[in-house]
């Protein structure tokens, strides 16, 4: 045999491993864009400190290296120079923004956090409420789980195979 005829019976056999192997091999998509705006925070007393935590927690727990990346705290400023959420997102090069505000009254406390699709426009609300300011924190963490599985709807298979069901007697 050539040695020419050689090298192209190796070049299909490479190819045809390659597209053999290609259905095992995960093209997913390129991760989500995540903007977040800081959380307006309604309450009587003077809680700026609040507010930067809550957006460090949210950052640090909705990216996802693989599917979420959180790519800018989207400044306020921006936000209201586009007078849509399309002009922010292009602007940005964001998919989605995530918004929302923490009112505290009396001892309680409400968590209304709004996830923006900068495609479509749609709105996802996501909201929970504490009567102890203690909480604030867990229910945070408990949203940011669910945004998550909202942004990657493989989060949701990989929550339920960790959950370890109890055997039937």
């Amino acid at each position: 045999m050539s040695s020419l005829f050689r090298v192209k019976v190796r070049k299909n056999i490479l190819i045809i491993i390659i597209f053999l192997f290609l259905p095992n091999i995960s093209f997913s998509q390129l991760p989500v864009k995540l903007g977040i705006l800081p959380l307006k925070i309604y309450s009587s007393q003077d809680l700026n400190y609040l507010r930067q935590g809550i957006s460090e927690m949210l950052k640090s727990r909705l990216s996802w290296k693989e599917y979420i990346l959180v790519v800018i705290d989207v400044p306020e400023e921006v936000f209201k120079d586009a007078h849509n959420i399309e002009k922010v997102g292009q602007k940005l090069n964001i998919d989605y923004i995530l918004s929302g505000s923490l009112t505290i009254f009396g001892g309680g406390a409400s968590i209304d956090l709004r996830l923006i699709n900068i495609k479509d426009g749609k709105v996802t609300p996501f909201c929970d409420q504490c009567d102890n300011l203690n909480k604030i924190i867990p229910k945070i963490g408990e949203l940011t789980e669910k945004i998550t599985q909202k942004l990657v709807p493989l989060a949701k298979e990989k929550n339920k195979s960790s959950v370890v069901k109890k055997p039937k007697k």
